[in-house]
């Protein structure tokens, strides 16, 4: 009995079954040879270090791949090293912010509040600084804080009065400015007797005063 076979199936994993093979028996030759290139080229990075680091081994320094950047900062010195910038998220806190609750205020009032009007031209802005000025005044409690308030924003000149003026003519000034005025005589209060009431004490002066006339 004979029977039909289809032969193209069969040619195929008759291909695919030498194609393996020949992966097979390949494979250690191809793992060896990536091995060595793998050694060769770590060889050839380790001799390229050590000529970088190495100037008296005999490699030109003109010859390397990538110059060396020139610096007059030694190297062995990391305190000389360029100061690294500060990352944005390097962020330091000091202190901790402690921000107080506002106070509660009642929404409505008893009497009704308005904001002041104010006239929005220059000499009305003069007027309310000034008229601002006048309730910080009343506000304050002695009247010498409010005399110091009226006058310490102006100068004041000291002068030194002396008891004869070296000006000419400076008699005038200087009773208008201590408020004073001279007589030609002596008061009449030093001429009675009516303020002596210690008699004894006068009479003790009086014997000074007499010995010491007569030595």
């Amino acid at each position: 009995m004979l029977i039909s076979v289809n032969r193209r199936p069969l040619l195929q994993c008759y291909l695919l079954a030498q194609n393996s093979y020949t992966n097979i028996r390949t494979l250690s030759s191809t793992v060896q040879q990536s091995q060595h290139q793998k050694s060769d080229e770590q060889s050839s990075t380790n001799d390229g270090d050590d000529n970088w680091f190495n100037v008296e081994s005999g490699a030109d320094i003109d010859e390397r791949v990538v110059p060396k950047p020139i610096s007059y900062r030694p190297d062995h010195l990391p305190q000389l090293r360029k100061r690294q910038k500060q990352k944005p998220w390097w962020k330091f806190r000091y202190f901790v912010d402690i921000n107080s609750l506002p106070s509660e205020q009642a929404e409505y009032t008893e009497k009704p509040e308005y904001p002041p009007i104010y006239e929005p031209t220059s000499d009305g802005k003069r007027k309310q600084i000034r008229l601002d000025w006048y309730q910080a005044i009343r506000r304050l409690p002695t009247a010498e804080q409010k005399i110091y308030e009226i006058t310490k924003h102006y100068g004041h000149l000291s002068l030194m009065i002396d008891p004869v003026m070296s000006t000419y003519n400076g008699l005038p000034t200087q009773q208008s400015i201590t408020r004073t005025h001279l007589i030609n005589e002596l008061p009449e209060s030093y001429r009675s007797n009516d303020n002596l009431t210690n008699v004894d004490n006068i009479e003790h002066l009086r014997q000074q005063i007499l010995s010491i006339i007569a030595a």
